[in-house]
């Protein structure tokens, strides 16, 4: 059939009853080999069957659009190099990657970073065989750029370090192409992670700024960069440019047509519908959230969140579940921190319920030192939990330990949750 139609992958799928249940596959077959190599499966009630031929279009393209997004990629990455043997590189380089995330995502930090520099290993040759392909050069950046996330908050001298290697091959590739999207997006990437992780010392408004032009040129010269727009998404939030940010938000959602990085915008409208106190919003985007990405431990986290909202009505028994899966979902690396997150959230669910002794104890037991929460964010959510209490003597010190661990923070922002903090005359000061 591959032969008779000129095509490399064929689409198979099959429809079964079993019970009250109808189970529909479909999968990619390999039209060479013969081999399927990836696949999915949707199972409904019978009774829902008109239901189901409506979902069945929007699951079943999103997994099509995913996986052959992936493979348009490598066509593409193929299509931007001249030397074959520097885009074998490329390639090798990319698995490397790819398996690096992997073993990151585990909490194997030694064999991702192993792997990081197996894969730069390979971009430097590329590079010297290649030397006018911007390709590899960017590569090796965001290679740097993974180092710095996988030390991150725990070694910042040694994220900083990646960091200004990161810079170096981001400038060189913007030299060698002023218009490139992918360099301009490293470039602003690099200083808007340098930014948050507080190393930006007296220049930090600088590098805000530079991330920000960066990331609208590279969006400019190319309106699907659809990571681009996601990042600039949380850079304008985090700078209370909240409308702003919902509307970049929203074009990386619509300009990512392979959905490579849906979670994370989906994630960023979740999280700006939040701070805009939007709870019909809010509810909508994590519920679409949880359904395309069901083993993402954000969206079980943003799950307790709305039962933060002044009209919600907590469903208690079901935030503790909720955070059993939050944990349960998480990296080993990143499962204290989500405990302790997840129960001071449940604090907050808790005063939504007019249970505020049962909030005090539980968002006491949440507490975690620098070692667990060295930017203190459980403990900014503390002082929103105590405020809503009343308990502001309580609010201003967690809050004030806060700012200590976040020197960058204003102590102006225009957020909902704020209001109580925001009324004590205490409030922005140490």
């Amino acid at each position: 059939i591959g032969r008779a139609l000129k095509v490399g992958t064929l689409v198979n799928g099959t429809v079964a009853l079993s019970g009250d249940q109808i189970e529909v596959r479909v999968s990619f077959v390999n039209a060479s080999t013969g081999r399927q190599f990836s696949g999915t499966r949707i199972v409904r009630e019978r009774a829902d069957l008109f239901g189901l031929q409506d979902e069945l279009a929007d699951e079943v393209s999103a997994f099509f659009r995913e996986t052959l997004g992936e493979e348009i990629e490598f066509i593409e990455r193929q299509a931007g190099g001249e030397n074959v043997e520097a885009w074998e590189l490329m390639q090798r380089a990319s698995e490397l990657t790819d398996q690096a995330d992997a073993l990151g995502g585990s909490g194997d930090i030694e064999g991702a970073m192993a792997r990081v520099l197996a894969a730069d290993s390979l971009l430097v040759v590329a590079e010297e065989i290649a030397p006018e392909w911007v390709d590899p050069t960017v590569q090796r950046g965001w290679l740097d750029y993974q180092n710095s996330r996988f030390t991150g908050f725990d070694d910042r001298l040694a994220a900083d370090r990646w960091i200004t290697e990161g810079m170096a091959h981001a400038e060189t590739a913007v030299r060698l192409d002023s218009t490139q999207a992918d360099a301009l997006e490293l470039r602003a990437t690099l200083q808007y992670w340098k930014y948050l992780l507080n190393l930006g010392g007296g220049e930090s408004d600088r590098l805000v700024e530079n991330a920000e032009t960066d990331f609208r040129a590279s969006v400019l010269a190319n309106p699907q960069q659809a990571s681009a727009w996601s990042s600039m998404s949380h850079l304008l939030a985090n700078q209370d440019r909240l409308p702003e940010a919902k509307v970049a938000a929203n074009r990386s959602y619509e300009a990512d047509p392979y959905l490579r990085n849906a979670h994370l915008t989906l994630w960023r409208l979740f999280g700006i519908s939040f701070d805009l106190g939007d709870g019909v919003e809010a509810q909508r985007w994590c519920d679409e959230g949880r359904r395309r990405f069901p083993d993402r431990p954000r969206f079980r986290q943003c799950g307790l969140m709305v039962y933060g909202f002044p009209d919600a009505e907590p469903d208690i028994p079901r935030a503790w579940s909720l955070v059993d899966e939050f944990v349960d979902l998480s990296a080993p690396a990143d499962s204290a921190f989500n405990r302790r997150k997840g129960m001071m959230l449940v604090a907050m669910a808790l005063v939504r319920a007019g249970l505020p002794d049962s909030s005090r104890a539980v968002a006491e037991r949440a507490r975690a030192g620098p070692d667990i929460d060295p930017t203190r964010n459980i403990t900014y959510w503390e002082a929103i939990v105590r405020s809503w209490m009343g308990d502001m003597d309580e609010a201003i010190v967690q809050y004030n330990i806060h700012v200590a661990a976040n020197p960058e923070v204003s102590g102006e922002e225009d957020l909902w949750y704020m209001d109580a903090l925001r009324q004590d005359p205490r409030f922005g000061t140490q």
